[in-house]
């Protein structure tokens, strides 16, 4: 594994209290890209890491796709997604027949179902020529694994609708977002097997799985099962990912993007399972560091030791 593999992520700006919640909160113009590819570049980095698309298209896939009743109940997946029916007319134009009274956002889903694209202030990145420099993430907020049938169709198109446009770019190394439910893996592996497979999206293509090291809690609400014993809490994960392995079969355009907090095991043995996994990636936050006697930021000794075992392997 050469050093181009490890990138940081690009720093937006916080906008100021007074911006307009419409704007969105973390895009990225291509002259602020262009700048902090260069600084990146200066400072011995090979890649930075950047989302695909930013706030403004979450907001409009929610506005589309999530119905005001699973707003009021905190986006409980077991919210039904909204559906319009739609006839054709003789013009060869949809519409509307019957459904909520927002016709227009209901009308806009159903026909960026059935192909639609991204408006350009919900990109990134819209330049081929730094596309080399990016590993790109896909939308986290994505329920590949939702209990509810609706918003689990409608991220998988923006997932392949990502992918579609990270393939015209020319971006090589994608990073995708965690399964969220152990016991729903098997759905989330599905759409990422399809996508392995699907003729719109380009072969050259690397996909990583972000997993995190330990089993994460759920969230209150959510309807997820997480762990129930220490074992369960320690293995929970790598099951996961095994899971989409096995769905996806054997590929060498697969692989692990590692996230090593904020919880870490204690026991060695956990992190030495993954050190024998195809980890292309680790995602170190800063809550991953301690300081050291003299108050400088280290890496704790049993990520150290990972981490030339990773290095090794690799």
């Amino acid at each position: 594994m050469n050093r181009s593999t490890y990138s940081r992520f690009v720093t937006i700006p916080t906008p100021s209290q007074n911006a307009k919640p419409e704007t969105g909160d973390d895009h990225v113009s291509s002259d602020d890209l262009k700048r902090h590819i260069d600084d990146a570049l200066a400072a011995s980095y090979d890649t930075v890491s950047l989302y695909i698309t930013n706030d403004r298209w979450k907001q409009r896939w929610q506005k589309m796709c999530l119905s005001a009743q699973s707003d009021a109940d905190s986006e409980r997946d077991t919210s039904p997604s909204p559906r319009v029916k739609v006839q054709n007319t003789e013009s060869g134009n949809l519409k509307v027949v019957s459904g909520p009274k927002d016709a227009e956002s209901l009308m806009e889903a159903e026909l960026w179902r059935a192909g639609g694209g991204f408006q350009r202030d919900e990109l990134n990145i819209i330049r081929n020529d730094q596309a080399e420099y990016i590993v790109g993430f896909a939308s986290d907020w994505l329920q590949l694994d939702s209990l509810d049938e609706g918003v689990r169709y409608d991220s998988e198109i923006a997932l392949r609708q990502e992918l579609q446009f990270a393939s015209y770019l020319g971006i090589v190394n994608i990073i995708l977002p965690a399964p969220r439910r152990n016991h729903e893996t098997t759905s989330y592996a599905r759409t990422i097997s399809d996508c392995l497979t699907a003729s719109s999206i380009s072969s050259y293509i690397n996909f990583s799985v972000r997993i995190p090291v330990c089993d994460v809690p759920p969230e209150e609400g959510s309807g997820a099962k997480g762990a129930t014993g220490h074992d369960d809490e320690l293995s929970a994960t790598w099951e996961m990912w095994n899971t989409v392995r096995m769905v996806c079969g054997p590929t060498s355009r697969l692989s692990v993007a590692l996230d090593l907090g904020p919880i870490l095991p204690a026991s060695p043995g956990i992190l030495g399972r993954w050190a024998a996994e195809p980890v292309s990636h680790l995602i170190l936050p800063a809550t991953t560091f301690i300081p050291n006697a003299k108050g400088y930021p280290v890496l704790p000794k049993l990520v150290q030791t990972f981490l030339r075992d990773v290095f090794k392997a690799s």
